[in-house]
């Protein structure tokens, strides 16, 4: 059991661009990508699973690929409720970016440990002190910081040296079964399967874990049949009867419980709309089933019917256009209209209080977000994330904001 128990899942995150993909290839040796809309498009779409033994230390490493881009943040957010260790991926030709911000948060948030690999450090314009600089912005903490090149492949040993030290002794194997669904799958002669993430206890094949749902047969992600499997372990399950689970679906003592509900996926919510029509009831069923189909692979995204259209809720307009394409494979359709949800422009001046925060908002141009702390550029942390609640959670159009002060994101985003 000690052999299988030597796990350690490690997000790899970082804002787009930045190379966290290509920092996989490079140490398992071939590129995680494998959705035509990623291999086209360039962008990381869903969460991936990819496994690195390594031998000589008997760790199993298993790497959360995650996206960069903003209109696929559930799937990002999905890695973090798993996650026993965050690689927070920052080129060094451009330190951190909005996503890199909100990762870090969320990460000390749910206490998850953190190693900087600072990619693209062949790049003549590559800087560590540039990261090291936005880092001394925000906290004092004192993070592992591996500079790392995909391109030149340095810095790839010490990376997995570093990763390595975070290996820790399983002690829930006896403890009631909790896991969480990160994905799902396909085998032949077999059908569907749903890929867990094991967060306690042990889970056997052939066994009941509610009173209508049992697990018939258990894989690992390469497809070797299972007896049973253990905390921190991500493995395949075949179940007795077909259910529909959100991803990010967490299951605790018999019951199952949806994302929508306390988890970090709860906090990203759909911005935009997209209304299409599809003529033919029988195309009108297929594009269903194709968007529940897409809803296995990508989470933060949903839909409803109105009479003959299909409303498609979405973060943003790339997200909206990988579920485009998959719907144009298959089916001919029209979109009648789009509409994003509650968008508030601001045309005039104002102050405002509350708790410790003191804001000033001025009119600005549209689709830009500005913070500054006294009128100068060295906002905080807490600046950063208190704007940029409030800027999401009313759907601002733009945003410039002059934070006077503030000892929180809570009293800032209040505030504003």
């Amino acid at each position: 059991m000690e052999n299988k128990q030597r796990v350690i899942n490690v997000l790899v995150a970082g804002h787009s661009q930045h190379g966290k993909s290509s920092l996989i290839s490079t140490i398992i040796g071939k590129f995680p990508d494998n959705l035509d809309y990623e291999l086209n498009h360039g962008t990381t779409v869903s969460l991936k699973v990819i496994q690195f033994f390594l031998k000589e230390k008997n760790i199993l490493l298993n790497f959360l690929d995650s996206p960069g881009h903003a209109d696929f943040k559930g799937s990002i957010a999905l890695g973090l409720e798993f996650a026993d260790l965050l690689v927070l991926v920052i080129a060094g030709n451009e330190g951190f970016q909005a996503r890199t911000y909100w990762l870090y948060e969320k990460a000390i948030e749910n206490e998850i440990p953190i190693i900087i690999a600072a990619t693209k450090m062949d790049l003549n314009n590559a800087n560590l002190s540039k990261i090291q600089k936005d880092l001394r912005k925000i906290t004092d903490r004192k993070y592992p910081m591996v500079e790392t090149s995909a391109k030149e492949i340095f810095g790839i040993e010490q990376l997995i040296d570093k990763i390595c030290l975070y290996v820790r002794h399983r002690e829930n194997c006896e403890q009631d079964l909790g896991f969480i669904i990160l994905g799902y799958d396909r085998k032949k002669g077999i059908g569907e399967l749903i890929n867990i993430g094991l967060f306690s206890g042990t889970l056997k094949s052939n066994s009941y874990i509610s009173d209508k749902v049992s697990i018939r047969r258990l894989f690992s992600l390469k497809g070797k049949p299972l007896q049973e499997a253990f905390e921190g372990q991500i493995v395949q399950a075949s179940l007795n009867i077909e259910l529909k689970f959100d991803l990010g679906t967490k299951y605790y003592k018999g019951k199952f419980f949806s994302p929508k509900i306390d988890s970090l996926l709860s906090e990203i919510q759909p911005r935009k709309e997209f209304y299409i029509e599809i003529e033919d009831s029988v195309k009108f069923k297929t594009g269903i089933e194709i968007l529940e189909n897409l809803k296995k692979i990508i989470p933060s995204f949903d839909y409803y019917i109105e009479k003959n259209e299909i409303i498609i809720q979405v973060l943003g307009d790339v997200q909206f256009d990988f579920i485009k394409e998959n719907l144009e494979t298959l089916i001919n359709f029209k979109i009648t209209k789009s509409k994003v949800k509650g968008i508030i422009t601001i045309n005039k001046k104002s102050k405002a209080r509350y708790n410790s925060a003191n804001v000033r908002i001025a009119p600005r141009f549209k689709k830009q977000i500005n913070i500054t702390r006294r009128g100068k550029k060295n906002k905080t942390l807490y600046d950063i994330l208190g704007a940029t609640t409030a800027y999401e959670a009313f759907h601002l159009d733009g945003l410039l904001v002059d934070i006077l002060s503030g000892k929180n994101e809570d009293d800032i985003a209040q505030a504003i």
